[in-house]
């Protein structure tokens, strides 16, 4: 993938964050995904990826995301890293945890590696895992 493209691809899931699209978010993973959740733990697969970003918007409001920087891996363009804020009131029950009514705010980053799609203007997939940014 070129720089413009995994751009592009950054601005869509960003887009799809802030609509809390589970649908559009789950499209840029492969279906043989691993995730690591600071919530949820590990995730394998798109099929419990889906469920989990269902979880997590069904119990949160007031959801800001933003995408502080983004660090491209310039050599092979494989990896990104994209470092975020991200903030929400827990109104329900998350990864067992009952509903809080509290206000959690959350640094962290996603590192991304990149597999070819059969069209990547389209459909890129993803690989990611999450885990928190400390300074």
């Amino acid at each position: 993938m070129t720089r413009n493209e995994i751009n592009d691809l950054v601005r869509r899931y960003l887009l799809g964050c802030e609509q809390q699209d589970v649908g559009a978010l789950v499209s840029y993973y492969a279906d043989d995904c691993t995730v690591e959740s600071p919530i949820f733990g590990t995730i394998h697969g798109r099929t419990k990826l889906r469920a989990t970003y269902a979880e997590f918007f069904a119990a949160v409001t007031n959801f800001t995301v933003t995408f502080n920087d983004i660090i491209i891996d310039h050599e092979h363009n494989e990896r990104a890293v994209l470092v975020y804020s991200a903030s929400w009131i827990q109104c329900g029950a998350l990864s067992g945890i009952p509903a809080t009514g509290g206000r959690f705010e959350n640094v962290g980053a996603f590192v991304f590696t990149f597999r070819e799609a059969v069209s990547p203007q389209k459909d890129a997939s993803i690989r990611s895992e999450r885990c928190p940014c400390r300074s």
